[in-house]
């Protein structure tokens, strides 16, 4: 089919070709596709893999898109799957403990110019239970326009140690100190300028997209109340946490960036289904509304097998985030 094709069908035709809505999401999905194939348009997908101990990094390919242009994943080491990827694929790998990975898939003629890792550490946590995080900027170019692309994978503190710090150092009671040490690795990304910014924020992103900002997940809360001076109120240490969860997304919205499934559909939809084993939804693309991108299709792949999603094979503790831009 073409796109000449799709666009003559009428929506008596359309009912009748696709009667359910799988069939009608694959379908619009597939035009994408062929949108893509046919211009400069790029499809960028975001994943936590956890080493992908479940998994092998092929099959979480296979499993989310092949047909990729830019894959970035969080905590995976490409260092022995080179094998696994096809010629066409170029995988980046960050030097840092907690690795970040990028791999360029150069089949539609976009293809790697240049790559830098940059790191961050609160320096009031410089210790060796601190992992500095980091933040992979990958530029492309596509190989008949000339268009560029210039991207941001990063992996934001956070997960326990960060935690423990956060909920029992004194001068973390300043909502101010705490935003610095959640928002330090955003500014340096920042810096650089990305048209898009993607990865593992350690916040929940329904935090900061619930309307009356007064949702927190509770098994969060919970966890944070678990680290917190035995005593303390609980509407105390639920508005460290706000701070915590909404600070990065606050910045990135007021440096002119767009979060990509911001509507409050899919907002409503991650706070039942999280894109994270433990509830809540740290993944996120962001886009900037000053690059001349403009996203044409957001969706997410589930990666768990649990009773929320569909899938009976568990790939990873994370979902997959894609988003295709022209």
């Amino acid at each position: 089919p073409t796109i000449s094709t799709f666009n003559k069908l009428n929506k008596q035709q359309l009912r009748t070709t696709t009667n359910n809505y799988k069939q009608l999401h694959n379908l619009y999905r597939y035009y994408i596709h062929i949108i893509l194939t046919m211009s400069d348009g790029v499809k960028i997908i975001t994943v936590n893999a956890f080493e992908h101990r479940h998994a092998s990094l092929s099959d979480i390919i296979q499993e989310v898109d092949p047909e990729f242009d830019m894959l970035n994943i969080q905590e995976c080491c490409k260092t022995g799957y080179d094998d696994q990827l096809p010629a066409n694929y170029t995988a980046i790998q960050s030097t840092n403990p907690n690795p970040i990975c990028c791999i360029v898939n150069s089949a539609k003629g976009w293809n790697l110019v240049e790559y830098k890792e940059e790191k961050w550490t609160h320096p009031d946590q410089a210790s060796e239970d601190i992992v500095p995080r980091a933040t992979l900027i990958v530029t492309l170019s596509h190989s008949t326009s000339k268009k560029t692309i210039k991207v941001a994978n990063l992996h934001l503190c956070g997960g326990r140690f960060d935690e423990v710090y956060v909920n029992q150092d004194p001068k973390c009671s300043d909502a101010e100190y705490v935003a610095n040490i959640k928002n330090g690795l955003i500014r340096t990304a920042l810096n650089n300028e990305p048209d898009v910014i993607v990865g593992d924020f350690n916040s929940d992103v329904v935090c900061y997209g619930d309307e009356e900002r007064k949702y927190v997940q509770g098994p969060q809360l919970g966890f944070w109340g678990s680290l917190s001076p035995e005593g303390q109120d609980e509407e105390v240490i639920k508005a460290r946490l706000m701070v915590w969860n909404c600070a990065p997304f606050d910045l990135l919205k007021q440096s002119g960036y767009v979060l990509a499934g911001g509507d409050a559909s899919t907002i409503n939809e991650f706070k039942e289904h999280g894109t994270s084993k433990y509830g809540s939804t740290p993944d996120a693309i962001w886009y900037s509304s000053k690059s001349g991108w403009r996203m044409e299709e957001f969706h997410r792949v589930c990666l768990m097998s649990n009773a929320n999603h569909t899938n009976t094979k568990t790939f990873t503790d994370h979902d997959a985030l894609v988003a295709s831009f022209i």
